[in-house]
């Protein structure tokens, strides 16, 4: 156990050295980019908080709403959270928000631009958004003081870092794979798909695993248009970066044209489904999944999510690095983070809710991994010496990823407005009403217009 955690620690340092962004906004996901001064106002100065943690004897209670996305597993587990940190202050109760991701950002907008946003916000990489709005709370000012840091991993900082004023912090980080029913492919009979194998080869064992599935199953989803952090690892993989850290795309038309190829191609062979199974599915829960319902063998997910997936299931469930891993394309991502609303009147207690729901080791042994691997080395090592057989699948794709992972590119400005539009031009592609030529031309407009938008 004590290398498994050296090497889980390594990978999370491989993304400490470097990383301070992502590729998108997925629905458990995603990593926090690095703001460039187009992006953001001009850096403020942090507000002085009380010097102390808000008071535990017979003082007057104090509410905050705290407001986060996810399913059922989640919901569960953070109300038990919740529960110790009112045990723990009893002056501060915690008026809980949360709903699926598919609503999530729409209410969150509307709050925010209403003045009526809850205290402590639940983010992904998608936050320079919001501080671009003026609508979080610089937190340096409680480092050191209510919220500490001590034991904190500094790419966690840095990730949620812009200008020098920190925004959020780090719940758990994160690496995109492809998730696998061990069950109904070892009842195939064709063996399992070698880890990381390239483009050719994984498309290769789909056209094999294909036939030996049940009538009506595919071998893995349909992934085009269900997450744009996916997007990014691709146009890595071909040499051009989705967004920069200078502000601007690489991206090529031709690399978008590529990629919906891939999927058309793969649609034809019948390796994923069609439009209509597809669009049944969003794939942002496990309700709502193509491999939860036993359509397919294999999906997209990110590592903080198969917990939940697999109680979903009986089939036992494994997960593997993306194709081509050789070229280093991946990376390790803050998950989610932790955000102060600004305009909250009740600040102190909405930072002490942070520093004890990330730095509070039987909180983390609650929640496990659910929102990823804890960016506290404390609570992460608490975690680990308690690991059930899924987390151990977890942790050795860490392992098998701590020397392919790179640096994260930023996300692209107006991100959620951004993976809404690409998810939209792919479901025109598997419905045939865009061909893929038009549809690479689109995208390519429509992602510069989101960079130009900011």
């Amino acid at each position: 156990m004590k290398r498994l955690l050296s090497l889980i620690t390594a990978s999370i340092m491989v993304f400490s050295l470097t990383a301070c962004t992502s590729a998108n906004q997925a629905p458990e996901q995603t990593a926090a980019p690095a703001a460039t001064a187009a992006q953001t106002p001009a850096a403020e100065v942090a507000p002085e908080p009380a010097t102390d943690a808000p008071a535990t004897d017979d003082a007057e209670q104090t509410e905050i709403r705290v407001v986060w996305w996810g399913g059922d597993t989640r919901h569960e587990i953070t109300l038990k959270a919740i529960d110790l940190f009112e045990k723990a202050n009893p002056n501060i109760k915690v008026s809980p928000e949360y709903m699926g991701s598919d609503s999530y950002w729409d209410k969150l907008a509307t709050q925010v631009a209403g003045g009526s946003a809850p205290d402590v916000l639940q983010f992904g990489g998608n936050y320079p958004d919001y501080v671009a709005k003026d609508a979080l709370l610089p937190l340096n000012g409680y480092f050191g003081n209510i919220i500490d840091i001590s034991n904190i991993d500094k790419s966690a900082i840095d990730a949620a870092t812009i200008d020098g004023n920190t925004y959020g912090l780090c719940l758990g980080t994160n690496i995109l794979g492809i998730a696998f029913n061990r069950t109904m492919i070892e009842a195939a009979g064709v063996g399992f798909p070698e880890p990381g194998a390239s483009w050719e080869d994984f498309e290769a064992y789909c056209l094999t695993l294909a036939p030996k599935l049940p009538e009506g199953t595919y071998p893995i989803n349909d992934a085009s248009g269900q997450n744009t952090n996916f997007i990014g690892f691709y146009s890595r993989q071909m040499g051009t970066n989705m967004y920069t850290s200078a502000g601007e795309t690489k991206m090529t038309v031709e690399t978008l044209k590529n990629f919906f190829d891939l999927w058309a191609r793969w649609r034809s062979e019948g390796i994923i489904p069609g439009g209509d199974i597809t669009a049944e599915y969003s794939e942002e829960s496990t309700d709502q999944s193509t491999l939860v319902a036993g359509k397919v063998a294999m999906t997209l997910l990110y590592t903080n999510q198969i917990v939940s997936y697999q109680d979903a299931m009986t089939d036992e469930l494994d997960i593997m690095p993306l194709p081509d891993m050789e070229k280093n394309a991946q990376w390790i991502m803050p998950s989610q983070y932790f955000c102060i609303n600004k305009a909250s009147k009740v600040q102190d207690a909405a930072a002490a809710f942070i520093d004890f729901f990330v730095n509070t080791p039987e909180v983390g042994l609650t929640l496990k991994n659910d929102r990823g691997i804890s960016s506290n080395s404390e609570v992460r090592t608490a975690i680990s010496a308690q690991a059930t057989p899924i987390d151990q699948k977890v942790y050795n794709l860490y392992a098998v990823l701590a020397d392919h992972t790179t640096p994260m590119d930023p996300n692209v400005p107006n991100d959620q407005e951004f993976t809404d539009g690409f998810k939209r031009i792919s479901q025109e592609v598997a419905f045939g009403t865009k061909t893929t030529e038009v549809a690479a031309q689109e995208a390519f407009d429509f992602l510069n217009e989101m960079i130009a938008k900011k």
